[in-house]
Formats: structure tokens, C-alpha cells, sequence
């Protein structure tokens, strides 16, 4: 026997509202972190080169700002600062081939009781840049030794000082790059090339100096866009340079044609980028 405190018995009609209710807030919830489609009409037109896609799916998460990485679907994945063009197989640290750059330092005093003075150096030759002595690769060549076979160079940068120490004569100084060995007797047309570069210097006794520095690209230098491929401009990492040699000639001439008698200081930087191949298999 029921009492006329107790509550009424719910009717069939609002448990199935309750029910109702109970799925649409569920409902609501759960479409703050669904994907949402949004559908740009065909009938817009962007102002400006403004790319706009006909469809574009945003992944809204409640409470969190989505990065750019997410929200392309890479995941919290940063951009990549340098890409190689290479293949890794499964099981290997190192990628097939690997762009890197190598530093070579030369300095000197230019004085040999003549005109003109010229110091030539063998600029994509990596393993040996200079004839004269031999041994002395560029710094880091023969770490790589170990990981790849062969080098081949696609371009360097050059920066060299010079400082007069005649206190009478008033050299030119210069830099010339090429393809091929210009030698030591340098004219002074050969100083106004393309890959060339002048600049005089007073006579202050080591107290007037220049800075000659420029970027070469190999391709440039011979004239054609296969040094990527043939072999001739290619060396080993281990035992020699590539059988096709550019040259750096740095050096000065005196403008009255009189002999140096002290002479002029150099000191010789190059930063060359090499690609590295022909990895070796452990």
C-alpha cells in the first residue's frame, strides 16, 4: 500500500525522454574532439595567389592548440633542417651519400724578389690541395674515410687576406679561379676574369690590408652541369684527388714593375661543400 509522500512512478513516456537527453549530451561532448569536414562553396574565388583547398579537415582537440607538425599529420615531427637525396637500407646509421663541408687553411709570406708572386692551389682537390707539399687534405676529409669511398666537390667559398709589408712599392693584389693552372707568372688581364678579383694596396709597411673572398660554384667554373655525374670530378677519400683539377692562384704584382723586397703576407681559407658516396658496407 503506497503512501501520498511517495513520488509518483515514472511513466514509460519520460524514462524514454531522460534516455534522450542522457545521448544528447553525450553527443554534444563527444563532437568537440570529432573531426569536423569544412566544404568552401565552388563560388568562392580567392583574392591573390591565396590557395584554397575544396576541402580541409580539422582536428580540433579540446583545451590544447594543435602545432603546425599535427596538424599536417606528422605528429609532434619538426622540420627537417637539411634533407639528403639518398637511400638507407635497414640496419645502417649513414645514408648512401651525405653533403658536407670541409675547411682548408693555407698562409704564407709572397716574396721572391721578382713582379709578381703567385701561390696556386688545387681548390676541389680535397684530398691534396697543394701540389707543393702533398699530404695535407682538408680538415674532417679523413674521418669520413671510414663511411664512404669517393668525394666529389660542388662548390666552395673563398676568403683570403692579404697584408703589404713594403713600405716603397704598392702591390695589386688578386685571386683568380679556373679550370685550369694559370701557373706563376701571372698578367695582370688574367686579374680581371669573371672568377677574378683585384684590389691595390698602399704602401704602410704591414699596416694596409685587403679581404678578397667570393663563392664558385664547379659547375660554373667548367662550364657544364655533368660534374654531378662524371667521374673525372670525383676523388677517393683515401688516396687522391679527381683526375679533373680547379685551381685557386692567390698572389700580388707590384705596379711599377720593381722587384718585392719584403714582399706580401697571405692567409688562405677555403669552405668547400663535398658530396660523399658510395657508402661502405659493414
Amino acid at each position: 500500500m503506497s503512501s501520498s509522500l511517495d513520488p509518483p512512478p515514472p511513466s514509460s513516456t519520460s524514462s524514454q525522454d531522460l534516455l534522450v537527453d542522457i545521448l544528447k549530451r553525450v553527443k554534444d561532448y563527444s563532437s568537440k574532439v570529432e573531426r569536423e569536414t569544412l566544404v568552401v562553396p565552388k563560388s568562392f574565388k580567392p583574392e591573390g595567389k591565396v590557395f584554397v583547398p575544396k576541402e580541409k579537415t580539422l582536428l580540433k582537440k579540446r583545451g590544447k592548440k594543435q602545432t603546425r607538425a599535427q596538424h599536417r599529420g606528422r605528429g609532434d615531427r619538426a622540420y627537417p633542417r637539411h634533407r639528403v637525396d639518398a637511400i638507407s637500407y635497414l640496419g645502417t646509421i649513414m645514408p648512401d651519400q651525405i653533403d658536407v663541408e670541409l675547411t682548408y687553411l693555407y698562409h704564407t709570406a709572397l716574396n721572391n724578389a721578382s713582379t709578381v708572386y703567385a701561390k696556386n692551389l688545387q681548390s676541389n682537390g680535397c684530398y691534396d690541395p697543394d701540389p707543393s707539399v702533398g699530404g695535407v687534405s682538408y680538415l674532417g676529409l679523413a674521418s669520413w674515410s671510414g663511411q664512404y669511398n669517393y668525394y666529389r666537390p660542388i662548390s666552395y667559398k673563398y676568403e683570403v687576406q692579404f697584408a703589404n709589408l713594403e713600405s716603397a712599392i704598392t702591390p695589386v693584389a688578386f685571386v683568380i679561379n679556373s679550370n685550369t693552372n694559370p701557373g706563376t707568372a701571372i698578367a695582370a688581364i688574367s686579374t680581371v676574369g669573371p672568377f677574378s678579383k683585384s684590389q691595390l694596396l698602399s704602401c704602410k709597411a704591414g699596416q694596409d690590408r685587403a679581404v678578397l673572398k667570393g663563392f664558385v660554384s664547379i659547375a660554373a667554373l667548367v662550364g657544364s652541369s655533368n660534374i654531378e655525374d662524371d667521374d673525372n670530378y670525383r676523388g677517393s677519400i683515401s688516396s687522391s684527388n679527381p683526375a679533373d683539377v680547379t685551381w685557386i692562384t692567390v698572389g700580388a704584382y707590384t705596379c711599377d714593375n720593381s722587384n718585392f723586397t719584403v714582399g706580401v703576407s697571405i692567409v688562405v681559407k677555403l669552405v668547400a661543400k663535398v658530396r660523399l658516396y658510395d657508402r661502405v658496407l659493414v
